[in-house]
């Protein structure tokens, strides 16, 4: 990635084109932690696409925290449903 091949400001573009397709976000991932530490030699401090990336991983867990929580709440519903349809029947709120 940082061997002159490609422009360093075109690399994440690549990465995050790659990571857009359902299929290619691990990928895009696992190269992202692969190429972590060449790419903090290659920038120095860690240049303009420091910020870029760790956005790129931010919004990649956000994704992940988000579908757990639809999953728990499935699973909430699955659970409880009918107790909660039952107990708002006894005050008189739903009617089957």
């Amino acid at each position: 990635m940082f061997s002159g091949d490609i422009r360093s400001q075109d690399a994440l573009g690549i990465v995050q084109y790659v990571a857009q397709n359902p299929a290619g976000r691990s990928v895009a991932w696992q190269f992202i932690r692969d190429s972590w530490t060449p790419y903090l030699t290659a920038a120095g401090d860690g240049g303009p696409l420091c910020s870029r990336i760790l956005t790129l991983a931010r919004c990649a867990r956000a994704s992940q925290a988000a579908l757990e929580s639809v999953r728990s709440n499935i699973r909430w519903m699955d659970n409880n449903y009918a107790i909660v349809q039952q107990w708002l029947a006894t005050l008189g709120y739903y009617k089957a």
